[in-house]
């Protein structure tokens, strides 16, 4: 009798599992497939709703023809892969080097520092803007490239996994590299850096992804086409006498797709970064 309790309740526990999964699930497949259905039909079979709402009839690809083609998307999101990928390879160098400095360097202020490191990841990114605005616009960087990436290189949270998966590396290692003469640079590069593949490619997703999804500091600091951002770029699609829908939803799923094009590749070492940073032996 108990084994049945236990085995109906699996069930259940399926069966619950799968309809919370449709109800995230099934909008993002909907918004996928009316982005290849014609303007006008893009809202087909949803009232009354119906199983036609979840097939792409008549198929048409002029929506993602029509994004590829406009230049304010196309501008942004050749701009924002640039801004990304100098992001990671900044950021991840940056960080890395940061949280060396806190896990196997004692200097005056360490705590002070990584109390700042630490509230910088619990604060929300918005209540900085203004203050960040006003450092950005005194170097004259405002509508730059450079004004995209300097806020977004330094993270708390990249620095706080380096400095965990740092902190377990033996003591031994960098002692005998230092009494070899090697430099802590070198120590860093030839030793640390070549153990932390996990972490640098979760790092390396976190500042993609920071950059990826940026909207407010985009919107704040970029004036021009050629610095624009993909999510501001999504409001070209909305017009003064209406919205194309199709062509909106198109480059929405875009804009989500890309990135699982690198998340579920390398979600493993994402996760095993995420977990090594949550559990210290």
């Amino acid at each position: 009798m108990i084994r049945r309790t236990t085995t109906l309740q699996h069930f259940l526990f399926h069966i619950l599992s799968i309809l919370f999964g449709l109800i995230f699930v099934v909008p993002i497949i909907w918004s996928l497939i009316a982005s290849f259905r014609p303007e006008n039909l893009v809202f087909a079979g949803l009232s009354p709703l119906s199983i036609k709402a979840l097939i792409p009839l008549p198929f048409t690809m002029k929506n993602f023809i029509g994004v590829f083609t406009n230049d304010v998307f196309s501008s942004a999101l050749v701009n924002t892969l640039v801004v990304a990928a100098v992001t990671v390879v900044c950021g991840v160098i940056i960080n890395a080097a940061a949280g060396f400095a806190f896990a196997t360097i004692n200097f005056v202020g360490k705590g002070i520092l990584f109390s700042i490191v630490l509230s910088s990841f619990l604060m929300p990114p918005d209540v900085l803007v203004i203050p960040t605005y006003n450092l950005v616009d005194s170097l004259g960087l405002i509508d730059t490239r450079i004004a995209l990436i300097l806020p977004v290189v330094g993270n708390g949270m990249v620095i706080f996994m380096f400095i965990q998966f740092f902190s377990q590396v033996p003591k031994a290692l960098r002692e005998a590299a230092l009494i070899d003469g090697a430099s802590s640079l070198q120590v860093l590069s030839k030793i640390y850096l070549p153990l932390t593949l996990p972490t640098m490619i979760g790092a390396s997703l976190i500042l993609f992804l920071a950059q990826w999804e940026a909207f407010l500091w985009p919107l704040v600091v970029s004036r021009s086409i050629e610095n624009g951002m993909i999510q501001i770029a999504l409001s070209t699609f909305t017009q003064q006498y209406g919205t194309l829908w199709g062509m909106k939803l198109a480059a929405a799923s875009l804009l989500c797709f890309i990135p699982l094009i690198l998340l579920m590749p390398l979600q493993r070492y994402y996760i095993a970064s995420v977990v090594g940073t949550a559990l210290k032996e």
